[in-house]
C-alpha cells in the first residue's frame, strides 16, 4: 500500500486576551491651560463670556473646556456709573505684545508674571475700562467691581492657577481680589509685597498703604499662585478698585488640576 502523505496538523496558537482597558471616564488625569504654549486653546464669545480647552499630555484623556463669566459688581448702582464698565476691547482676552509697545489702556504681555523666566507666558486679562472706588474699598463688600465665574464641565482637583498684575498707583488704583472659597497660597509664590488670604475681609492686594507701585505685567513683582483642593465644578473672583478712577487689570494664568478623562 503506497505511503499516503499525513497532512501537518496546525496547531493553534494561544494568545492573550488583552487586558480590559480602564475607561478615561473612570481614570483621573492631569490637564493644564498653559496660553503660553497654545494661545489657540481660547475662544472669546463676548466682553463677558469666553472659553478655553485645557489638555493633558495622557492618552486617553479627552480635552476639558472651561467657561469665564464676568459681570459688573454693582449695588444699587447702575452699571455705567461714572463710566464703570468692562473694557469691551480688553475684558476676557489673553493678550500678547501691543503694537508699539503698549501703555496705557492696551495691555502689553511678552512673559507675563515672568512665570518662566526666558519665557513667552500669556494669560486671561481682566480689565475695567474705567473704575470708580468702590464704598466699602478695603474690607467687606465692594459695591463697584468685576465678578468672575470660572466653570468646569465635572469636578476639578488640586487646582492651581497664578495671578498677575496686583498693584497700584498713588491715586489712579489700587487692586484688590479675592475668592468666595479661601486659596492656599501657593509656598514662594507670593511677591514680597503682597498681602492679604484673598479671601472675605483680607483680599490679595500691593503693599499696606496705596503708593505708586504700578509693575510692569512681565515681571515678578506683583503676582500670587493659589491653589484650592476641590472638588469643585465653580469658581468665583471678586476684582475691585480700593482707591481711585484709573484703568485697572489683572491676569489669570497657568491653569493646572485634576479631573476624569471624560
Amino acid at each position: 500500500m503506497a505511503a499516503g502523505a499525513w497532512a501537518v496538523p496546525v496547531i493553534a496558537a494561544a494568545t492573550a486576551a488583552p487586558a480590559f482597558a480602564a475607561s478615561p471616564c473612570a481614570t483621573t488625569y492631569g490637564y493644564t491651560l498653559n496660553w503660553g504654549n497654545a494661545t489657540a486653546e481660547f475662544n472669546r464669545a463676548s466682553t463677558t463670556a469666553a472659553s478655553a480647552s485645557a489638555t493633558s499630555t495622557s492618552v486617553g484623556a479627552q480635552k476639558l473646556s472651561i467657561g469665564f463669566a464676568s459681570a459688573l459688581i454693582t449695588s444699587g448702582n447702575n452699571n455705567s456709573v461714572n463710566g464703570h464698565v468692562l473694557d469691551v476691547t480688553h475684558n476676557l482676552t489673553v493678550p500678547g505684545p501691543a503694537a508699539g509697545g503698549g501703555g496705557g489702556v492696551a495691555p502689553n504681555v511678552t512673559n507675563l508674571g515672568n512665570i518662566t523666566p526666558g519665557g513667552a507666558e500669556r494669560g486671561l486679562c481682566l480689565q475695567h475700562s474705567t473704575s470708580s472706588t468702590a464704598n466699602v474699598s478695603r474690607t467687606g463688600n465692594p459695591d463697584r467691581g468685576q465678578r468672575l465665574t470660572i466653570s468646569f464641565p465635572r469636578d476639578v482637583t488640586n487646582l492651581t492657577f497664578w495671578i498677575v498684575d496686583i498693584d497700584s498707583t498713588t491715586s489712579g488704583y489700587w487692586d484688590r481680589v479675592r475668592f468666595t472659597t479661601t486659596p492656599t497660597v501657593v509656598t514662594n509664590s507670593a511677591s514680597v509685597n503682597i498681602n492679604g488670604t484673598g479671601s472675605g475681609t483680607t483680599p490679595f492686594r500691593y503693599g499696606t498703604t496705596q503708593t505708586n507701585n504700578n509693575f510692569d505685567e512681565n515681571t515678578a513683582n506683583a503676582r500670587v499662585k493659589v491653589s484650592f483642593a476641590g472638588p469643585l465644578t465653580s469658581l468665583t473672583m471678586e476684582y475691585w478698585n480700593a482707591g481711585g478712577t484709573g484703568v485697572q487689570r489683572v491676569f489669570l494664568a497657568d491653569f493646572a488640576f485634576d479631573a476624569l478623562g471624560c
